[in-house]
């Protein structure tokens, strides 16, 4: 989709981010999937609201990125 609305995205974060965050995406991906295979519409459900959910954190991190850049 296209959006003018700023959202996190994994392109941003370096590869030393991406090594150091490994271990707990494993375990939030073991939990989700889990979570499919044992209640799928209330993991569906707490998965659209966690997304949601981080619109305004999206919006509020790169306001601020973006004052500090003095941009």
């Amino acid at each position: 989709m296209v959006s003018t609305w700023p959202t996190f995205s994994g392109k941003a974060m370096g590869r030393q981010a991406l090594r150091h965050w490994f271990p707990a995406s494993v375990a939030v991906l073991a939990v989700l999937a889990l979570g499919l295979a044992l209640e799928p519409w209330t993991t569906a459900l707490l998965g659209a609201i966690a997304y949601v959910w981080t619109f305004p954190l999206s919006k509020w991190r790169h306001d601020t990125l973006l004052r500090r850049s003095g941009g």
